[in-house]
Protein backbone atom coordinates (compact mmCIF):
# COMPACT_ATOMS: atom_id res chain seq x y z
CA UNK A 1 0.00 0.00 0.00
CA UNK A 2 0.80 3.44 -0.81
CA UNK A 3 2.59 5.54 2.33
CA UNK A 4 0.15 8.86 2.98
CA UNK A 5 3.29 11.23 2.27
CA UNK A 6 3.15 9.28 -1.12
CA UNK A 7 -0.55 9.77 -1.64
CA UNK A 8 -0.85 13.64 -0.48
CA UNK A 9 2.46 14.01 -3.36
CA UNK A 10 0.22 12.31 -5.75
CA UNK A 11 -2.56 14.80 -4.82
CA UNK A 12 -0.35 17.30 -5.03
CA UNK A 13 0.83 16.49 -8.54
CA UNK A 14 -2.70 15.64 -9.57
CA UNK A 15 -4.10 18.97 -8.63
CA UNK A 16 -1.13 20.93 -10.36
CA UNK A 17 -1.80 19.22 -13.39
CA UNK A 18 -5.49 19.89 -13.41
CA UNK A 19 -4.31 23.74 -13.14
CA UNK A 20 -1.76 23.24 -15.44
CA UNK A 21 -4.39 22.29 -18.15
CA UNK A 22 -6.65 25.00 -17.08
CA UNK A 23 -4.01 28.01 -18.14
CA UNK A 24 -3.08 25.80 -21.07
CA UNK A 25 -6.65 26.85 -22.15
CA UNK A 26 -6.46 30.23 -21.05
CA UNK A 27 -2.98 30.29 -23.08
CA UNK A 28 -4.35 29.07 -26.60
CA UNK A 29 -5.64 32.14 -27.72
CA UNK A 30 -2.44 34.15 -26.82
CA UNK A 31 0.36 31.95 -27.72
CA UNK A 32 -0.64 28.27 -29.39
CA UNK A 33 2.85 26.61 -28.85
CA UNK A 34 3.46 27.39 -25.38
CA UNK A 35 -0.28 26.36 -24.30
CA UNK A 36 0.37 23.06 -26.29
CA UNK A 37 3.72 22.41 -24.21
CA UNK A 38 1.77 23.19 -20.94
CA UNK A 39 -1.22 20.88 -21.66
CA UNK A 40 1.19 17.83 -22.40
CA UNK A 41 3.38 18.68 -18.87
CA UNK A 42 0.08 18.74 -17.18
CA UNK A 43 -1.13 15.24 -18.78
CA UNK A 44 2.28 14.04 -18.05
CA UNK A 45 2.08 14.97 -14.75
CA UNK A 46 -1.35 13.18 -14.08
CA UNK A 47 -0.29 9.55 -16.01
CA UNK A 48 3.14 10.29 -14.21
CA UNK A 49 0.95 10.61 -10.99
CA UNK A 50 -1.10 7.35 -11.55
CA UNK A 51 1.84 4.95 -12.85
CA UNK A 52 4.60 6.60 -10.28
CA UNK A 53 6.13 3.43 -8.83
CA UNK A 54 6.07 2.24 -12.53
CA UNK A 55 7.93 4.59 -13.93
CA UNK A 56 11.19 3.58 -12.95
CA UNK A 57 10.31 0.16 -15.01
CA UNK A 58 9.03 1.44 -17.90
CA UNK A 59 11.75 4.46 -18.10
CA UNK A 60 14.08 1.02 -18.33
CA UNK A 61 12.00 -0.78 -20.78
CA UNK A 62 11.35 1.99 -23.29
CA UNK A 63 15.29 2.86 -23.07
CA UNK A 64 16.16 -0.67 -23.53
CA UNK A 65 13.89 -0.90 -26.72
CA UNK A 66 15.46 2.58 -28.06
CA UNK A 67 18.92 1.47 -27.91
CA UNK A 68 17.87 -1.44 -29.82
CA UNK A 69 16.30 0.24 -32.29
CA UNK A 70 19.55 2.22 -32.82
CA UNK A 71 21.88 -0.61 -33.08
CA UNK A 72 19.43 -2.53 -35.41
CA UNK A 73 19.12 0.84 -37.62
CA UNK A 74 21.95 3.37 -36.89
CA UNK A 75 21.41 6.56 -37.89
CA UNK A 76 18.24 5.83 -39.79
CA UNK A 77 16.46 4.97 -35.86
CA UNK A 78 18.03 7.89 -34.88
CA UNK A 79 15.61 10.00 -36.98
CA UNK A 80 12.48 8.60 -36.31
CA UNK A 81 10.54 11.33 -34.78
CA UNK A 82 7.62 13.65 -35.57
CA UNK A 83 7.82 17.29 -35.61
CA UNK A 84 11.25 17.86 -34.30
CA UNK A 85 10.89 15.64 -31.73
CA UNK A 86 12.91 12.30 -31.88
CA UNK A 87 12.37 9.06 -29.91
CA UNK A 88 15.53 9.80 -28.07
CA UNK A 89 14.13 12.95 -26.19
CA UNK A 90 10.43 11.21 -25.58
CA UNK A 91 12.32 8.11 -24.14
CA UNK A 92 14.57 11.36 -22.09
CA UNK A 93 10.69 13.12 -21.10
CA UNK A 94 10.25 9.65 -19.55
CA UNK A 95 13.22 9.25 -17.68
CA UNK A 96 12.94 12.61 -16.07
CA UNK A 97 9.36 11.59 -15.19
CA UNK A 98 10.69 8.21 -13.61
CA UNK A 99 13.03 10.65 -11.50
CA UNK A 100 10.79 13.10 -10.49
CA UNK A 101 7.52 11.91 -10.27
CA UNK A 102 8.68 8.25 -10.36
CA UNK A 103 10.32 8.41 -7.12
CA UNK A 104 13.78 7.21 -8.65
CA UNK A 105 15.00 11.04 -7.33
CA UNK A 106 15.64 8.80 -3.88
CA UNK A 107 18.11 6.30 -5.27
CA UNK A 108 20.03 8.94 -7.46
CA UNK A 109 23.91 7.93 -7.09
CA UNK A 110 24.08 10.85 -4.86
CA UNK A 111 27.32 9.31 -2.89
CA UNK A 112 29.20 8.87 -6.12
CA UNK A 113 32.28 10.81 -7.19
CA UNK A 114 31.68 9.65 -11.08
CA UNK A 115 28.06 11.31 -10.51
CA UNK A 116 29.47 14.32 -9.31
CA UNK A 117 31.79 14.93 -12.05
CA UNK A 118 29.21 14.80 -14.36
CA UNK A 119 27.19 17.20 -12.86
CA UNK A 120 29.98 19.42 -13.17
CA UNK A 121 30.96 18.67 -16.91
CA UNK A 122 27.13 19.57 -17.91
CA UNK A 123 27.08 22.49 -15.73
CA UNK A 124 30.05 24.09 -17.67
CA UNK A 125 28.78 22.78 -20.93
CA UNK A 126 25.38 24.47 -20.06
CA UNK A 127 27.33 27.70 -19.65
CA UNK A 128 28.88 27.43 -22.73
CA UNK A 129 25.95 26.73 -24.21
CA UNK A 130 23.45 29.01 -23.17
CA UNK A 131 24.60 32.31 -24.44
CA UNK A 132 24.96 30.93 -27.93
CA UNK A 133 20.85 30.01 -27.90
CA UNK A 134 19.44 33.57 -29.53
CA UNK A 135 21.72 33.04 -31.66
CA UNK A 136 22.01 29.73 -33.20
CA UNK A 137 18.94 28.53 -32.10
CA UNK A 138 18.28 24.90 -32.54
CA UNK A 139 21.95 24.12 -33.94
CA UNK A 140 23.36 25.17 -30.22
CA UNK A 141 20.81 22.50 -28.94
CA UNK A 142 21.98 19.73 -31.37
CA UNK A 143 25.45 20.69 -30.36
CA UNK A 144 24.71 20.65 -27.06
CA UNK A 145 23.88 17.11 -26.90
CA UNK A 146 27.57 16.02 -26.36
CA UNK A 147 27.63 16.82 -22.85
CA UNK A 148 23.56 16.90 -22.87
CA UNK A 149 22.91 13.48 -23.05
CA UNK A 150 25.30 12.82 -19.58
CA UNK A 151 21.37 13.29 -18.28
CA UNK A 152 21.06 9.72 -19.52
CA UNK A 153 24.03 8.24 -17.21
CA UNK A 154 22.32 9.80 -14.28
CA UNK A 155 18.89 8.66 -14.65
CA UNK A 156 19.92 5.23 -15.63
CA UNK A 157 21.52 4.54 -12.33
CA UNK A 158 19.25 6.26 -10.45
CA UNK A 159 16.34 3.90 -12.34
CA UNK A 160 18.68 1.08 -11.91
CA UNK A 161 19.10 1.64 -8.23
CA UNK A 162 15.32 2.04 -7.97
CA UNK A 163 14.44 -1.30 -9.57
CA UNK A 164 17.21 -3.76 -8.75
CA UNK A 165 17.56 -4.50 -12.43
CA UNK A 166 21.16 -4.40 -12.80
CA UNK A 167 21.67 -7.71 -13.25
CA UNK A 168 18.60 -8.34 -15.58
CA UNK A 169 20.44 -5.55 -17.64
CA UNK A 170 23.58 -8.17 -18.61
CA UNK A 171 20.58 -11.03 -19.01
CA UNK A 172 18.62 -8.61 -21.32
CA UNK A 173 21.65 -8.06 -23.29
CA UNK A 174 22.75 -11.81 -23.98
CA UNK A 175 19.09 -12.59 -24.93
CA UNK A 176 19.41 -9.54 -27.45
CA UNK A 177 22.10 -8.65 -28.64
CA UNK A 178 24.58 -11.54 -29.18
CA UNK A 179 23.22 -11.98 -32.75
CA UNK A 180 24.31 -8.79 -33.67
CA UNK A 181 27.16 -10.32 -35.47
CA UNK A 182 24.60 -12.02 -38.15
CA UNK A 183 23.02 -8.46 -38.62
CA UNK A 184 25.71 -6.46 -39.33
CA UNK A 185 26.19 -8.20 -43.12
CA UNK A 186 22.68 -7.95 -43.35
CA UNK A 187 22.60 -4.24 -42.79
CA UNK A 188 25.74 -3.73 -44.79
CA UNK A 189 24.52 -5.38 -48.15
CA UNK A 190 20.92 -3.26 -47.31
CA UNK A 191 22.65 -0.12 -47.09
CA UNK A 192 25.68 -0.89 -50.07
CA UNK A 193 22.63 -2.49 -52.81
CA UNK A 194 19.02 -1.62 -52.03
CA UNK A 195 19.48 2.32 -50.45
CA UNK A 196 17.45 3.91 -52.51
CA UNK A 197 14.71 1.74 -52.15
CA UNK A 198 14.76 1.58 -48.49
CA UNK A 199 11.88 3.71 -46.54
CA UNK A 200 12.76 6.65 -44.83
CA UNK A 201 12.82 7.05 -41.14
CA UNK A 202 9.40 8.66 -40.43
CA UNK A 203 9.54 12.44 -40.38
CA UNK A 204 13.11 12.68 -42.03
CA UNK A 205 14.36 12.24 -45.15
CA UNK A 206 17.13 9.74 -43.95
CA UNK A 207 16.93 5.98 -45.22
CA UNK A 208 15.50 3.94 -42.13
CA UNK A 209 18.48 1.56 -41.91
CA UNK A 210 22.56 3.62 -42.37
CA UNK A 211 25.43 1.45 -41.89
CA UNK A 212 27.96 3.17 -40.02
CA UNK A 213 31.56 1.39 -39.15
CA UNK A 214 32.08 2.87 -35.90
CA UNK A 215 28.86 1.95 -34.22
CA UNK A 216 30.00 -1.48 -35.77
CA UNK A 217 32.76 -1.76 -33.83
CA UNK A 218 31.48 -0.28 -30.55
CA UNK A 219 28.72 -3.55 -30.81
CA UNK A 220 30.51 -5.90 -32.09
CA UNK A 221 33.54 -5.39 -29.61
CA UNK A 222 30.69 -5.42 -26.73
CA UNK A 223 29.40 -8.89 -27.79
CA UNK A 224 32.84 -10.26 -28.10
CA UNK A 225 33.72 -9.39 -24.66
CA UNK A 226 30.50 -10.93 -23.01
CA UNK A 227 31.40 -13.89 -24.86
CA UNK A 228 35.09 -14.36 -24.19
CA UNK A 229 34.06 -13.07 -20.21
CA UNK A 230 31.81 -15.94 -20.65
CA UNK A 231 28.84 -13.67 -19.48
CA UNK A 232 26.55 -14.96 -22.14
CA UNK A 233 26.49 -18.28 -20.24
CA UNK A 234 25.15 -16.57 -16.95
CA UNK A 235 22.76 -15.08 -19.24
CA UNK A 236 21.46 -18.64 -20.84
CA UNK A 237 23.20 -18.20 -24.40
CA UNK A 238 24.92 -21.39 -24.30
CA UNK A 239 21.88 -23.07 -24.08
CA UNK A 240 21.31 -22.14 -27.54
CA UNK A 241 21.71 -24.64 -30.67
CA UNK A 242 23.83 -21.70 -32.20
CA UNK A 243 25.70 -20.69 -29.29
CA UNK A 244 27.51 -17.38 -29.12
CA UNK A 245 30.98 -18.82 -28.60
CA UNK A 246 30.71 -21.33 -30.78
CA UNK A 247 32.53 -22.08 -34.37
CA UNK A 248 28.90 -20.86 -36.54
CA UNK A 249 29.25 -17.74 -33.99
CA UNK A 250 32.97 -16.72 -34.20
CA UNK A 251 32.75 -17.01 -38.34
CA UNK A 252 29.82 -14.60 -38.16
CA UNK A 253 31.70 -12.50 -35.93
CA UNK A 254 34.72 -12.56 -38.39
CA UNK A 255 32.97 -11.60 -41.48
CA UNK A 256 31.00 -8.76 -39.44
CA UNK A 257 34.90 -7.43 -38.05
CA UNK A 258 36.16 -7.70 -41.81
CA UNK A 259 33.51 -5.52 -43.35
CA UNK A 260 33.58 -3.09 -40.75
CA UNK A 261 37.49 -2.94 -40.85
CA UNK A 262 37.33 -2.82 -44.30
CA UNK A 263 35.18 0.58 -44.85
CA UNK A 264 37.38 1.86 -41.57
CA UNK A 265 40.81 1.80 -40.03
CA UNK A 266 39.31 3.63 -36.81
CA UNK A 267 36.68 0.37 -35.98
CA UNK A 268 39.66 -1.74 -36.61
CA UNK A 269 41.61 0.33 -33.49
CA UNK A 270 39.12 0.02 -31.56
CA UNK A 271 37.85 -3.34 -31.48
CA UNK A 272 41.80 -4.27 -30.93
CA UNK A 273 42.24 -1.66 -28.08
CA UNK A 274 38.74 -3.43 -27.09
CA UNK A 275 40.42 -6.39 -26.54
CA UNK A 276 43.48 -5.39 -25.77
CA UNK A 277 41.66 -4.29 -22.27
CA UNK A 278 40.15 -8.09 -21.39
CA UNK A 279 43.80 -9.48 -22.84
CA UNK A 280 45.61 -7.33 -20.40
CA UNK A 281 43.62 -7.86 -17.66
CA UNK A 282 42.09 -11.39 -17.86
CA UNK A 283 45.02 -13.35 -19.59
CA UNK A 284 43.27 -16.99 -18.69
CA UNK A 285 40.19 -16.01 -21.38
CA UNK A 286 39.67 -18.94 -23.84
CA UNK A 287 41.10 -18.07 -26.87
CA UNK A 288 41.55 -21.03 -28.62
CA UNK A 289 38.36 -21.26 -30.65
CA UNK A 290 37.81 -17.32 -31.56
CA UNK A 291 41.76 -17.27 -32.71
CA UNK A 292 41.50 -21.02 -35.01
CA UNK A 293 38.52 -19.13 -36.38
CA UNK A 294 40.29 -16.10 -37.40
CA UNK A 295 43.25 -18.38 -38.61
CA UNK A 296 41.21 -20.18 -40.77
CA UNK A 297 39.09 -18.01 -42.25
CA UNK A 298 42.29 -15.26 -42.97
CA UNK A 299 43.91 -18.38 -44.85
CA UNK A 300 40.41 -18.53 -47.51
CA UNK A 301 40.09 -14.98 -47.45
CA UNK A 302 43.51 -14.45 -48.74
CA UNK A 303 43.35 -17.47 -50.88
CA UNK A 304 40.17 -16.45 -52.76
CA UNK A 305 41.23 -12.79 -53.78
CA UNK A 306 38.11 -11.90 -53.26
CA UNK A 307 37.66 -7.85 -53.94
CA UNK A 308 34.63 -6.60 -52.80
CA UNK A 309 33.72 -2.69 -52.61
CA UNK A 310 32.28 -1.97 -49.15
CA UNK A 311 31.93 1.63 -49.61
CA UNK A 312 33.07 4.47 -52.13
CA UNK A 313 36.76 3.82 -52.04
CA UNK A 314 37.07 0.87 -49.24
CA UNK A 315 37.35 -2.30 -50.72
CA UNK A 316 36.84 -5.79 -48.72
CA UNK A 317 40.49 -7.76 -50.38
CA UNK A 318 43.21 -9.26 -48.61
CA UNK A 319 45.76 -6.29 -49.60
CA UNK A 320 43.33 -3.55 -48.26
CA UNK A 321 42.75 -5.35 -45.26
CA UNK A 322 46.57 -5.22 -45.07
CA UNK A 323 46.80 -1.32 -45.71
CA UNK A 324 44.57 -0.76 -43.03
CA UNK A 325 46.14 -2.70 -40.62
CA UNK A 326 49.80 -0.98 -41.83
CA UNK A 327 47.71 2.79 -41.63
CA UNK A 328 46.70 2.31 -37.93
CA UNK A 329 50.44 1.90 -36.85
CA UNK A 330 51.26 4.74 -38.87
CA UNK A 331 52.50 3.39 -42.19
CA UNK A 332 51.51 5.13 -45.20
CA UNK A 333 48.19 3.91 -46.88
CA UNK A 334 47.27 3.44 -50.48
CA UNK A 335 44.32 5.66 -51.74
CA UNK A 336 42.78 8.85 -49.82
CA UNK A 337 43.75 7.54 -46.72
CA UNK A 338 46.36 9.40 -46.16
CA UNK A 339 44.74 12.89 -47.39
CA UNK A 340 41.91 12.43 -45.05
CA UNK A 341 44.16 11.63 -42.25
CA UNK A 342 46.17 14.74 -43.26
CA UNK A 343 43.06 16.75 -43.12
CA UNK A 344 41.95 15.70 -39.49
CA UNK A 345 45.55 16.29 -38.39
CA UNK A 346 45.38 20.06 -39.69
CA UNK A 347 42.06 20.37 -38.12
CA UNK A 348 42.68 19.26 -34.97
CA UNK A 349 46.24 21.39 -34.72
CA UNK A 350 44.16 24.35 -35.45
CA UNK A 351 42.11 23.63 -32.41
CA UNK A 352 44.62 22.58 -30.17
CA UNK A 353 46.31 26.10 -31.20
CA UNK A 354 43.32 28.26 -30.92
CA UNK A 355 42.37 27.06 -27.39
CA UNK A 356 45.25 25.18 -25.49
CA UNK A 357 47.76 28.33 -26.88
CA UNK A 358 45.06 30.91 -28.19
CA UNK A 359 42.23 32.80 -26.87
CA UNK A 360 39.74 30.22 -26.52
CA UNK A 361 41.57 28.90 -23.99
CA UNK A 362 39.35 29.29 -21.25
CA UNK A 363 35.90 29.56 -23.49
CA UNK A 364 35.94 27.69 -26.43
CA UNK A 365 33.89 28.81 -29.08
CA UNK A 366 30.26 27.47 -28.04
CA UNK A 367 28.05 25.06 -29.10
CA UNK A 368 26.05 26.46 -31.67
CA UNK A 369 28.72 27.76 -34.20
CA UNK A 370 29.63 25.44 -36.95
CA UNK A 371 33.38 24.44 -36.48
CA UNK A 372 34.25 24.37 -39.69
CA UNK A 373 33.28 26.61 -41.40
CA UNK A 374 34.60 28.82 -38.68
CA UNK A 375 37.85 26.82 -38.51
CA UNK A 376 38.10 26.79 -42.13
CA UNK A 377 37.93 23.21 -42.74
CA UNK A 378 34.44 23.34 -45.01
CA UNK A 379 34.50 19.78 -47.04
CA UNK A 380 30.54 18.61 -48.67
CA UNK A 381 28.04 20.46 -50.02
CA UNK A 382 26.47 23.30 -47.62
CA UNK A 383 23.12 22.86 -48.87
CA UNK A 384 23.24 19.03 -47.39
CA UNK A 385 24.33 19.34 -43.79
CA UNK A 386 27.62 20.27 -43.73
CA UNK A 387 29.98 19.02 -41.61
CA UNK A 388 30.10 20.25 -38.41
CA UNK A 389 32.61 18.56 -36.20
CA UNK A 390 36.07 17.91 -36.52
CA UNK A 391 35.66 14.24 -36.29
CA UNK A 392 37.16 13.99 -32.97
CA UNK A 393 34.28 14.26 -30.00
CA UNK A 394 37.46 14.99 -27.37
CA UNK A 395 38.51 17.68 -29.52
CA UNK A 396 34.80 19.35 -30.33
CA UNK A 397 34.47 19.63 -26.55
CA UNK A 398 37.96 21.20 -26.39
CA UNK A 399 37.21 23.10 -28.93
CA UNK A 400 33.54 24.30 -28.04
CA UNK A 401 33.87 24.19 -23.92
CA UNK A 402 37.72 25.06 -23.95
CA UNK A 403 40.19 23.27 -22.06
CA UNK A 404 38.39 23.69 -18.67
CA UNK A 405 35.50 21.80 -20.24
CA UNK A 406 38.00 19.41 -22.00
CA UNK A 407 39.90 18.80 -18.30
CA UNK A 408 36.47 17.84 -16.55
CA UNK A 409 35.90 16.20 -19.85
CA UNK A 410 39.32 13.98 -19.31
CA UNK A 411 39.02 14.04 -15.78
CA UNK A 412 35.53 12.05 -16.19
CA UNK A 413 36.77 9.60 -17.90
CA UNK A 414 39.80 8.87 -16.21
CA UNK A 415 37.71 8.50 -13.12
CA UNK A 416 35.54 6.04 -14.49
CA UNK A 417 38.20 4.08 -16.06
CA UNK A 418 40.16 3.91 -12.47
CA UNK A 419 37.24 3.02 -10.45
CA UNK A 420 36.42 0.28 -13.14
CA UNK A 421 39.75 -0.88 -12.93
CA UNK A 422 39.77 -0.83 -8.77
CA UNK A 423 36.55 -2.60 -8.88
CA UNK A 424 37.78 -5.62 -10.93
CA UNK A 425 40.79 -5.64 -8.58
CA UNK A 426 38.34 -5.92 -5.49
CA UNK A 427 36.22 -8.50 -7.07
CA UNK A 428 39.22 -10.53 -8.06
CA UNK A 429 40.35 -10.22 -4.53
CA UNK A 430 37.04 -10.95 -2.86
CA UNK A 431 36.13 -13.90 -5.14
CA UNK A 432 33.02 -12.16 -6.64
CA UNK A 433 33.79 -13.39 -9.81
CA UNK A 434 30.21 -12.59 -11.62
CA UNK A 435 31.52 -8.68 -10.73
CA UNK A 436 34.47 -8.70 -11.84
CA UNK A 437 33.88 -10.06 -15.40
CA UNK A 438 30.55 -7.01 -15.55
CA UNK A 439 33.47 -4.47 -15.00
CA UNK A 440 35.48 -6.36 -16.92
CA UNK A 441 33.17 -5.97 -19.82
CA UNK A 442 32.11 -2.33 -19.37
CA UNK A 443 35.26 -1.43 -19.40
CA UNK A 444 35.96 -3.22 -22.96
CA UNK A 445 32.89 -1.38 -24.24
CA UNK A 446 34.06 2.08 -22.47
CA UNK A 447 37.59 1.51 -24.52
CA UNK A 448 36.07 1.22 -27.41
CA UNK A 449 33.91 3.60 -27.99
CA UNK A 450 36.08 6.09 -26.57
CA UNK A 451 39.00 5.58 -29.05
CA UNK A 452 36.40 5.06 -31.97
CA UNK A 453 35.03 9.05 -30.65
CA UNK A 454 38.54 10.37 -31.47
CA UNK A 455 37.93 9.31 -35.06
CA UNK A 456 34.58 9.83 -35.64
CA UNK A 457 31.16 11.26 -35.04
CA UNK A 458 29.67 9.55 -32.57
CA UNK A 459 29.20 11.53 -29.39
CA UNK A 460 27.50 14.29 -31.28
CA UNK A 461 24.43 11.79 -32.49
CA UNK A 462 21.90 10.50 -30.35
CA UNK A 463 22.76 6.69 -32.10
CA UNK A 464 25.78 6.74 -30.38
CA UNK A 465 25.69 9.43 -27.33
CA UNK A 466 22.74 7.96 -25.61
CA UNK A 467 24.29 4.41 -26.10
CA UNK A 468 27.40 5.77 -24.83
CA UNK A 469 25.67 7.72 -21.54
CA UNK A 470 23.55 4.25 -20.67
CA UNK A 471 26.64 2.06 -20.49
CA UNK A 472 28.03 5.21 -18.34
CA UNK A 473 25.20 5.00 -16.16
CA UNK A 474 25.47 1.43 -15.60
CA UNK A 475 28.68 1.47 -15.01
CA UNK A 476 28.05 3.95 -12.32
CA UNK A 477 24.82 1.86 -10.76
CA UNK A 478 26.87 -1.53 -11.07
CA UNK A 479 29.86 0.95 -9.23
CA UNK A 480 27.56 1.43 -6.18
CA UNK A 481 25.84 -1.77 -5.80
CA UNK A 482 29.13 -2.93 -5.21
CA UNK A 483 29.94 -0.98 -2.78
CA UNK A 484 26.85 -1.24 -1.11
CA UNK A 485 27.28 -5.07 -0.94
CA UNK A 486 30.99 -4.46 0.37
CA UNK A 487 29.49 -2.47 2.73
CA UNK A 488 26.70 -5.32 3.67
CA UNK A 489 29.39 -7.72 3.77
CA UNK A 490 32.05 -6.06 6.15
CA UNK A 491 29.16 -5.07 8.13
CA UNK A 492 27.55 -8.74 8.73
CA UNK A 493 30.54 -10.78 7.71
CA UNK A 494 33.84 -9.11 8.58
CA UNK A 495 37.03 -8.43 6.40
CA UNK A 496 38.07 -11.53 7.19
CA UNK A 497 34.93 -14.00 7.34
CA UNK A 498 33.37 -16.40 5.24
CA UNK A 499 32.36 -15.30 1.69
CA UNK A 500 28.85 -15.08 1.11
CA UNK A 501 26.62 -13.58 -1.62
CA UNK A 502 24.69 -10.70 -0.20
CA UNK A 503 21.55 -9.26 -0.58
CA UNK A 504 20.70 -7.49 -3.40
CA UNK A 505 20.76 -3.77 -1.07
CA UNK A 506 19.96 -2.34 -4.39
CA UNK A 507 16.19 -3.43 -4.47
CA UNK A 508 16.23 -3.65 -0.47
CA UNK A 509 16.44 0.49 -0.91
CA UNK A 510 14.17 1.08 -3.31
CA UNK A 511 11.46 -0.95 -1.25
Amino acid sequence: MRSAATRQTSGWLVGAAVLGTLAAGALVAVNAPVAVAAAVVACALCIGSVFARRLPYWFLGALWALLLVYAVLGKGGANIGVGGIYVGELVLAVGLLAATVGGAWRTLPYRSPLAWGLVAFGVWGALRTAPYVGAYGIDALRDAVVWGYGVYAILVAGALSRTGWTRRVVERYGAWLLWFPVWIPVMWALVRYVREALPTAPGSDVPLVVFKAGDAAFHLMGVAAFVLLGLHRDAGGARRRLAPGGWVWWTAWFVAFALTGAASRAAILAILLGGAAVLALRPATRLWRPALTTLALSAVFFASGIRVEVREGRFLSGSEMVANLASVGGARAPGNRDATREWRLRWWRTIVDYTVHGPYFWTGKGYGINLAEADGFVVGNRDRRPLRSPHNGHLTILARSGVPGAVLWLLLQGGFALSLLRAYRRSVRAGTDWWARVNLWILACWTTFIVNAAFEVSLEGPHGGIWFWSVFGFGIAALELQRREAAWRRQHVGEAGPLRPAPDVHARAAG
